[in-house]
């Protein structure tokens, strides 16, 4: 896949799958993220289909994100020390990644 994708090929991805998931900054030492979430019982038990990519190299999909940020088929997974993330609720143990990954999905 291109790095810089044409609205037919974003447009193509979000027919095919319900959510697109953007893996964002992460913090360190905490392994690969990506393939957390695509190992976690959350993503088994899905029904929805669900693609997962890095922030980082996909930006015409966090170009998107933030436009739609309440259109819920874009999502981003990272951390936001601005304004505070689900990761920063699982890094002050009020919830677990598991919890993290389910609410992502619903």
């Amino acid at each position: 896949m291109m790095l810089n994708e044409t609205p037919k090929k974003i447009k193509d991805k979000l027919e095919v799958y319900d959510v697109i998931l953007l893996i964002g900054t992460w913090g360190s030492g905490d392994g690969d993220p990506a393939g957390r979430i695509l190992n976690s019982q959350a993503l088994q038990r899905s029904e929805k289909k669900v693609l997962v990519l890095p922030a980082g190299k996909y930006k015409d999909f966090v170009e998107l994100y933030y436009t739609y940020e309440f259109s819920d088929r874009i999502r981003m997974l990272g951390e936001n020390r601005q304004h505070g993330s689900l990761m920063s609720f699982v890094a002050l143990g009020l919830l677990t990644e598991e919890e993290m990954f389910e609410s992502i999905l619903q």
